[in-house]
């Protein structure tokens, strides 16, 4: 009698250490699933957050050197040499375009600064004895690429 109650002892306590196995790798297989769900929430996340890369090469207009091989912004340097005012010419990134800063008088109270394409179409003032500043959001979205001219 006594090799039965200790039979049925030892498969009762088999049976509870079997059943908390079973309950904590069920815990764990939920723990996982968790984990797996959130890493992939993260990753998508992640993917979807990106932004569309921007071109941030010194190459403006098919050229390396603009200063010296775009026409009507070499007359521009040739303009800055001969006045010896604090003038600058600078290439940024603005909408998706290159894009060239160009301020004629830094020290000017009243002096203009441009933003042309390649093409010298105008795309930003700012400045000048009107004030302008049609391009109010320049500061945030243009990405300083490089100094193409500086006289300082």
């Amino acid at each position: 009698m006594l090799k039965y109650k200790i039979a049925i002892m030892h498969e009762r306590w088999l049976y509870r250490c079997c059943a908390s196995l079973r309950t904590s790798s069920v815990i764990q297989l939920k723990k996982m699933k968790r984990i797996i769900v959130l890493y992939h929430l993260m990753i998508m996340f992640l993917l979807l957050s990106c932004k569309e890369k921007t071109d941030l090469t010194s190459n403006a207009c098919g050229t390396e050197d603009p200063a010296s091989e775009i026409e009507w912004i070499s007359k521009i340097v040739a303009e800055f040499e001969a006045n010896q005012t604090l003038s600058f010419i600078e290439l940024y990134s603005y909408e998706g375009q290159k894009i060239f800063l160009i301020a004629h008088c830094v020290i000017c109270s009243d002096g203009l600064t441009v933003a042309c394409d390649c093409d010298q179409n105008t795309v930003c003032k700012f400045g000048g004895i009107a004030g302008f500043n049609t391009c109010p959001d320049f500061e945030e979205k243009a990405i300083f690429i490089k100094d193409i001219f500086r006289i300082k």
